[in-house]
């Protein structure tokens, strides 16, 4: 029974990681730019999607930059999702093999909730936090489970 229950939550941290990265796409389909009121910010945008920098021969924009660095994120968090769904799929009847997988996402997931915490703004901690608690969950309840 014990064991049902931190694959469950296994499995539900792996779908909030994957409920990330399908919610961050919709971050694609508007533009930040119609958010802003002020001239300011209006201006400071403008440079954002217009100014190039070269490093080492590349040349990139800072919008450019800010988006592939936002697709990266939405790749990890879709493929460790995907990867543990498979995970639990292969070895949830081994609990060892889960207690140290959700163990192996909370150190992953501890690392990125304390860089969105210092860099970004509240979905992605909100996201990543809840994936944190269901692993922490899965791997206390394993842990009961086999002492």
């Amino acid at each position: 029974m014990m064991r049902n229950k931190s694959t469950l939550f296994y499995k539900l941290g792996s779908y909030v990681l994957i409920l990330f990265a399908l919610v961050h796409t919709l971050s694609f389909f508007n533009d930040p730019a119609e958010l802003l009121t002020d001239e300011e910010s209006k201006k400071v945008w403008q440079l954002i999607d217009t100014h190039t920098f070269e490093i080492q021969g590349w040349a990139f924009t800072v919008r450019g930059m800010l988006t592939g660095f936002s697709l990266y994120l939405e790749a990890f968090a879709l493929g460790l999702g995907v990867l543990n769904l498979f995970i639990v799929k292969y070895h949830a009847g081994n609990a060892s093999s889960l207690r140290a997988m959700a163990a192996v996402n909370l150190g992953i997931i501890g690392v990125v909730l304390i860089i969105t915490a210092i860099f970004f703004h509240l979905p992605p901690l909100v996201f990543f936090g809840l994936a944190w608690i269901f692993f922490l969950t899965s791997f206390m309840m394993t842990r009961k489970a086999n002492t």
